[in-house]
């Protein structure tokens, strides 16, 4: 039983030692926290949610061409992908 107990605790650990840190307005760091955190981005976004898309395109600031198209700015996504298709901007995202 300990055994099993140990293991199960092992896992939500590794689970969670790497996990993503977001820092917004309504975020606290608690404990003796010492890494530099980084922005994406110094224009907040508009998700708030799971599973949606940024409400606006977000500017490249230069040209990427991907698969023969050139793209100046793509949409981001809350389930942590980008999309050139800016049509996507405030839609779901599966």
């Amino acid at each position: 039983m300990r055994n099993i107990l140990f293991i199960i605790i092992a896992l939500v650990y590794c689970a969670t030692a790497h996990a993503q840190i977001i820092i917004s307005n309504d975020t606290t760091v608690c404990g003796s926290y010492s890494d530099t955190l980084q922005a994406l981005s110094e224009e907040l976004t508009s998700i708030q949610v799971d599973d949606t898309h940024d409400d606006v395109a977000r500017p490249l600031g230069f040209s990427f061409d991907f698969y023969g198209i050139s793209y100046t700015s793509c949409v981001v996504s809350a389930n942590g992908y980008i999309t050139f298709d800016i049509t996507q901007a405030a839609a779901y995202s599966p």
